[in-house]
C-alpha cells in the first residue's frame, strides 16, 4: 500500500524564515564571528543571568561592577532571565555556564521568532482563511523592525514582548467579535498574557491601554458582551501583576513604588480599572445603561474616577517610566540610542523619507485599504476597527520613537495582507476555464505580485538612500569586541580588577568579557554613572575630572577616537579643550599615563591613573 503525504503550505513561511535568519547571520557586520552580540543590552542581560545562576540570589538585581564602585540595579525583570537560563541549562554541562548562555543568547530571538510566527497564524485566523495565512507569514518576514528585534545574537526582552503582544492581539480580536456567556477563557487568558507582557516591560502599558479602550468603546457603542469581557480581561491582568509582585520582590519590598518596572503602582492602576468594569458589569441590565448617551456619561465619569484615583495615589505615574531620571541623561541617551530615535528629521528630509519607507512604508497602501475593510467587511468589522485603533496610536508613535515600529508593523501586516489577497483574488477570477499556458502565466503573475508587495518599500528605501548626501557621514571604527577581549586577557591589565572610566556605551561589554568594572552604562537608573562619565570626559577643568576619578577610585581610562557618542564630550569651537579632546590629541594631564596598545586597536586610547601627580 502506498501512502502519500502532502506538506501543508503553512510550513513555507517557516522554511523561508530559516533562510532569512541564516542570511542575517551571514551579514558582513554580524557580531557572531567575533563572539559578540548586537548592542549593549545583550551583554548586560547575560551578566545578570550569570549572576543569578552562580549566586542563586533571586531578589538581587544589582550589577556590582556597573557604576563602580557603587553598583547599579537594572529595571529589568526575571521572565526573560528565566527564558535564557532555561534554554542554556541543557548546554551548561557541555559548554560551561558562560558559553552556554552566550550560544543560547545567539539563537533565543530566532527561536522566539518561530514561536511568534505560530502565534501570528493563530491570532489572525479570524481575519483570514487558512490559505491566506501563508501570505501573511511571507509579508511578516519582510518587516525590518521585526527582523531587527528577532535577530540572532540579540538576547534581550524585545523579542519576548513581540510574542506576547501577538498572543494578546489574538485574544483581543476574538473579544472584539464575540464572547459566549459560558466562555471566560479568551478574556481571562488575554488579560493574563497582557499582565505577563507588563511584567516583562512597562512599555506594555500602552498595548494594554489600547485593548482596554477598545473594550470600552465596544461597551459604549453596543453594550453586548463588552462589560463582562473588560472585567475578565482586567482580572487576568491583576492576577499576573499580583504574582509578579510576589515573585519579583521580597515581602519587605512589595509596596515599593516604581514606574520603570512592575510594582504596586501597576496593581493600583489595574485595580482601579477593575473596579470600574465590575460596576459597569453589575449595571449592565439596568435601564440606565440602555441608551448610548447614558453609557457615555457613565463611562466618562468612571474614567475620570479611575484617573483621579491613580493621580491621588501616584501622581508621577502620568510622567512616564522616566519620571525619576535626570533630564540631561534622558536627552543624551535618546539621541544616541537607535531604537528611541525619531524618524522625522527636519534637517534631512530625504533621510526622514527613507526611514518612513523602511519601517512604515506599507501604511501608504494598508491604511486606505483598512478604511475600506472597516466600511465593507461586515463579518470582521469590529476586528478591523481594533486594528485601526492600534494603528492610529502606533504609527504616529513610531514617527516619534522608532521602538514602536515593531508594534506598528505587526498591525500593518494584517490589512496589508488583506490587500494582497484581494489582488490575488482579482487575478484568479475566471481561473477555471483556462489552458495550461495561461495557468503558468497566472502562477507567475501571482508570484510577482506577492514578491513585489512584500519588497516594494524595501526597494524604494534603497532608491532614496542613493539620493541622500552621505559626504559628512562619520563611520565609527571602534571594535569593542576586540578591545574588551584585550582588556580581559592582557596580563599587565589583569593583576587586579580595574575600575575603568570609559564611554557610556562601552561599559556593558567590558563588564561581560572581563573581571573589570565600569562607571557608565546606558540605563536610566545609572544616572550618577552616566553623569560622572559625561562630566569627566567633557570637563575643561582638569581638577574636577581628577576629583571624579579619585572619588570613584578609577584605575584606568579608555576611549575610542571615533566613538558615536564623542559629541557628548566636545567643547565649543572657541572654548578650552575637554579631557576627551586632550586625550584624542595625545595631550593627557600628568595624572594619566598612556599605555601601549596593539596596532589592531589603533583607534583606542588607554591610560593608567597615576596617584600623586600634578595636573
Amino acid at each position: 500500500m502506498k501512502l502519500s503525504r502532502t506538506i501543508s503550505p503553512l510550513w513555507f513561511p517557516f522554511g523561508l524564515l530559516i533562510v532569512v535568519q541564516v542570511l542575517f547571520m551571514m551579514r558582513t557586520d554580524s557580531p557572531i564571528p567575533n563572539h559578540a552580540l548586537w548592542g549593549t543590552d545583550g551583554y548586560m542581560r547575560l551578566v545578570r543571568v550569570e549572576a543569578l545562576a552562580t549566586t542563586g540570589d533571586w531578589f538581587n538585581g544589582t550589577i556590582d561592577r556597573a557604576n563602580t564602585p557603587y553598583g547599579d540595579t537594572l529595571h529589568w525583570t526575571r521572565p526573560m532571565d528565566l527564558v535564557l537560563l532555561a534554554g542554556a541549562a541543557p548546554l551548561i554541562p557541555i559548554l560551561g555556564l558562560k558559553e552556554a548562555l552566550y550560544w543560547w543568547g545567539v539563537v533565543v530571538s530566532p527561536v522566539l521568532h518561530w514561536l511568534t510566527l505560530f502565534a501570528l497564524f493563530w491570532a489572525a485566523r479570524p481575519l483570514f482563511r487558512r490559505a491566506g495565512l501563508v501570505y501573511l507569514g511571507v509579508v511578516s518576514l519582510t518587516q525590518p523592525a521585526l527582523l531587527s528585534y528577532f535577530s540572532a545574537a540579540r538576547p534581550d526582552h524585545h523579542s519576548l514582548i513581540a510574542l506576547l503582544f501577538v498572543l494578546m492581539l489574538g485574544y483581543g480580536l476574538r473579544l472584539a467579535q464575540d464572547l459566549k456567556p459560558s466562555d471566560v477563557k479568551p478574556a481571562l487568558l488575554g488579560g493574563m498574557i497582557g499582565g505577563l507582557g507588563l511584567w516583562v516591560s512597562v512599555e506594555f502599558l500602552l498595548p494594554l491601554a489600547l485593548l482596554q479602550t477598545a473594550l470600552g468603546l465596544g461597551w459604549l457603542k453596543l453594550r453586548g458582551h463588552y462589560a463582562r469581557a473588560g472585567s475578565l480581561f482586567t482580572i487576568g491582568i491583576v492576577l499576573v501583576v499580583l504574582l509578579a509582585l510576589v515573585v519579583e520582590r521580597p515581602p519587605a519590598n512589595w509596596f515599593d513604588v516604581g514606574y520603570d518596572r512592575i510594582s504596586i503602582v501597576h496593581l493600583a492602576v489595574f485595580g482601579a480599572i477593575l473596579a470600574f468594569w465590575r460596576v459597569v458589569q453589575n449595571m449592565d441590565g439596568w435601564v440606565l445603561t440602555e441608551k448610548p448617551e447614558h453609557r457615555l456619561s457613565f463611562g466618562l465619569f468612571g474614567t475620570l474616577f479611575v484617573l483621579t484615583a491613580i493621580y491621588a495615589l501616584y501622581p508621577a505615574f502620568f510622567a512616564g517610566p522616566y519620571a525619576a531620571v535626570d533630564a540631561r541623561v534622558v536627552e543624551l541617551w535618546f539621541k544616541n540610542t537607535a531604537e528611541v530615535r525619531s524618524l522625522i528629521n527636519s534637517d534631512n528630509p530625504l533621510k526622514s523619507l527613507r526611514e518612513f519607507l523602511f519601517l512604515l512604508g506599507p501604511f501608504l497602501l494598508a491604511g486606505p485599504w483598512l478604511v475600506y475593510l472597516v466600511r465593507h467587511d461586515h463579518d470582521r468589522h469590529r476586528m478591523w476597527i481594533l486594528v485601526g485603533l492600534c494603528l492610529i496610536v502606533f504609527v504616529p508613535l513610531s514617527l516619534y520613537q522608532a521602538r514602536w515600529a515593531t508594534y506598528a508593523e505587526l498591525m500593518l501586516i494584517l490589512p496589508y495582507t488583506a490587500l494582497l489577497l484581494a489582488l490575488l483574488d482579482r487575478l484568479d477570477q475566471g481561473a477555471d476555464a483556462v489552458d495550461q499556458g495561461t495557468r503558468v502565466a497566472r502562477a507567475a503573475a501571482r508570484g510577482a505580485i506577492v514578491a513585489g508587495m512584500a519588497t516594494v518599500f524595501l526597494l524604494l528605501t534603497v532608491v532614496v538612500y542613493k539620493f541622500e548626501d552621505h559626504g559628512d557621514k562619520k563611520s565609527a571604527n571602534c571594535k569593542m569586541s576586540v578591545m574588551s577581549k584585550y582588556l580581559a586577557t592582557e596580563p599587565s591589565l589583569n593583576d587586579k580588577s580595574r575600575r575603568i572610566m570609559t564611554l557610556v556605551f562601552y561599559g556593558p561589554e567590558i563588564i561581560y568579557r572581563s573581571q573589570h568594572s565600569a562607571v557608565g552604562t546606558p540605563y536610566q537608573r545609572n544616572t550618577k554613572g552616566i553623569l560622572d562619565t559625561i562630566n569627566f570626559f567633557a570637563a575643561t577643568d582638569l581638577a574636577s575630572a581628577r576629583k571624579i576619578a579619585h572619588t570613584r577610585g578609577i584605575d584606568t581610562v579608555m576611549l575610542c577616537l571615533k566613538a558615536k557618542e564623542q559629541s557628548w564630550y566636545k567643547s565649543t569651537d572657541t572654548g578650552p579643550d575637554t579631557v576627551f579632546e586632550r586625550l584624542t590629541k595625545g595631550k593627557p594631564p600628568k595624572w594619566l599615563k598612556p599605555l601601549p596598545l596593539p596596532d589592531t586597536l589603533g583607534n583606542f586610547r588607554l591610560y593608567d591613573v597615576v596617584a600623586g601627580s600634578g595636573s
